[in-house]
């Protein structure tokens, strides 16, 4: 679509009437404002600063995490809910009973729905 506006623009810049004279105006501001731009951060070294502050920011949470190791603590925590969903999904059989509950809810749909009385149930 950018590439299309961009060919649509080109060209109507290469107009003789109105249309041409505006697009010629508007393409005129554009590079006017990009060049400003271009000077203020090479006045202010806007790029620069923002860098910096990436890179700062970048090496403080990597101290922070070295010094409270958030990552680990994170892995560790998922590992034991992990661990904890799975024992308490063995224990009380949760996913059987959800899909046990799941399929007799599709069973009545279908049967709701006028489903073909010959054919087979699904079981589980």
């Amino acid at each position: 679509a950018a590439v299309v506006a961009a060919g649509g623009c080109a060209y109507a810049a290469t107009r003789s009437d109105d249309v041409g004279d505006a697009a010629r105006k508007v393409g005129g501001a554009a590079v006017s404002a990009g060049n400003k731009a271009k000077a203020y951060n090479e006045e202010h070294d806007v790029t620069g600063k923002v860098k910096q502050i990436g890179k700062g920011a970048y090496t403080n949470a990597k101290a922070f995490n070295e010094e409270h190791d958030v990552t680990g603590k994170t892995k560790a925590a998922a590992k034991q809910a992990y661990t904890a969903a799975t024992e308490f999904d063995e224990k009380y059989k949760v996913k059987d009973k959800v899909s046990a509950g799941f399929m007799k809810g599709l069973n009545k749909l279908s049967d709701a729905l006028g489903g073909d009385k010959d054919q087979k149930k699904i079981d589980k």
